[in-house]
């Protein structure tokens, strides 16, 4: 038999069964776009991360009374502090805020209760600040902490120093970004959550037209298993009936994961994105993802269809 055969007995189901194909079609649709929709968060979740990994820094607080009489971190002291670090197999890299310009971050950053306190100070009572990046994913601050204690008289103690040895002070911006993608995560997993129970949906709703397809067309495949049709022949056409429905569940799911993109993601997070507090999700990103959906669609609608045709197509 011709895939013409196949193709017109397929269209013939979905217009026979025709509310149920609407059921699947939008079910699979909504599950496809929240699949998508967790799958551009995964991205943007992973992107971001590699980007407040690269923009992390260690802050460690020279003594005001070497930072003034070192303006660049370059002599004995100071730089030999500098050259310590550089020389870590942990660090990336190192750079050097003099005390005018950790006063102006400092009147930059402040608090409404310590502005007043930035805004009356000296310079010359703030400490310098040596940033240093460590490579990699790494943010453990030990290594560093071993090489600033070897320079009590040159940097500053935290706070929460230990036993009066001098400590590394990390930025608070590494716990805001923890909470930030602990929120991806959790708005990532609850997409994957949504998908899977409308996926569940549009599974049990394949079967629903497989059952109905095969009960509608049952003096056809009577017939072709009478003359000797092979179990391909039988099959195809329920096959096929339920993969153009997927089909045109995951044009739909795309179309809508461009609509999310444009009038919901965009308009919410355009500030976010231009700000580069996490990485920005383009329509290019929508592109990719595209084929996956109807991969999915395809893959698990032929997969539902061939373990639920035989409880309904005998042979």
């Amino acid at each position: 038999m011709s895939y013409k055969f196949f193709f017109g007995e397929a269209l013939r189901g979905l217009r026979r069964n025709l509310s149920i194909t609407i059921a699947m079609i939008i079910t699979s649709s909504i599950a496809l776009v929240m699949l998508g929709v967790g799958l551009l968060i995964a991205n943007m979740a992973e992107n971001s991360k590699e980007q407040w990994v690269d923009r992390t820094e260690i802050s460690i607080f020279i003594e005001p009374k070497v930072a003034v009489k070192d303006k660049d971190c370059s002599k004995k002291g100071c730089g030999d502090l500098r050259e310590a670090l550089l020389e870590s197999d942990s660090v990336k890299s190192v750079r050097y805020r003099n005390q005018q310009q950790s006063l102006d971050v400092g009147r930059l950053t402040a608090r409404a209760d310590t502005a007043e306190i930035f805004e009356q100070a000296d310079a010359k009572a703030m400490p310098g600040t040596l940033l240093v990046k460590l490579k990699g994913e790494n943010t453990d601050p030990a290594p560093i902490e071993a090489i600033v204690a070897k320079f009590p008289k040159v940097a500053q103690p935290a706070v929460h120093g230990k036993d009066g040895r001098p400590s590394v002070y990390i930025s608070d911006s590494r716990q805001l970004i923890n909470r930030l993608f602990s929120f991806l995560d959790l708005t990532r997993n609850a997409a994957y959550g949504l998908a899977a129970f409308l996926g569940v949906g549009a599974l049990l709703l394949i079967a629903n037209m497989v059952q109905m397809a095969a009960f509608t067309r049952r003096k056809t495949t009577q017939v072709m298993r009478l003359v000797g049709a092979s179990r391909f022949t039988v099959a195809a056409p329920f096959t096929l009936e339920v993969m153009i429905s997927s089909l045109i569940g995951a044009v739909l799911a795309i179309a809508g994961l461009f609509a999310v993109h444009a009038w919901m993601l965009s308009p919410l997070l355009k500030n976010v994105w231009e700000g580069r507090s996490i990485a920005e999700i383009t329509t290019t990103d929508v592109w990719l993802v595209s084929p996956i959906l109807v991969i999915v669609a395809l893959v698990a609608s032929a997969l539902a269809s061939i373990v639920t045709l035989p409880l309904y197509v005998r042979r």
